[in-house]
């Protein structure tokens, strides 16, 4: 799976104001690695006490398909790829047959 967008809206609320002042401008960091279970996706470090935090954090991502020498494509990219090779040799099937029984091809 390759991430196509992240987003994250955070809300923290420190203890003290020192605490928030001390902690501008924020140290996020957006870690874009494997999906796997148990996988560190986000780091918020902070130079002050947090009384709470909320917030949301949303991921779109795409199955991905790699090949033998490594490349990989999205799997709506192939499948959008085979769709259209699959009309080429068809109209090129169906343009054969009607040459050979002699019709006019358009």
């Amino acid at each position: 799976m390759a991430p196509q967008t992240v987003e994250h809206a955070p809300s923290v609320e420190f203890e003290t104001e020192e605490g928030a002042a001390a902690s501008v401008p924020p140290d996020t960091e957006v870690i874009v690695a494997l999906f796997e279970d148990g996988a560190v996706l986000l780091r918020h470090r902070t130079n002050g006490r947090i009384k709470s935090v909320q917030g949301r954090y949303s991921i779109t991502a795409q199955v991905q398909v790699v090949l033998p020498d490594g490349r990989a494509f999205g799997v709506t990219d192939l499948l959008a790829a085979l769709w259209e090779y699959t009309r080429v040799v068809m109209d090129y099937v169906i343009g054969t047959a009607e040459r050979a029984e002699g019709k006019s091809v358009a």
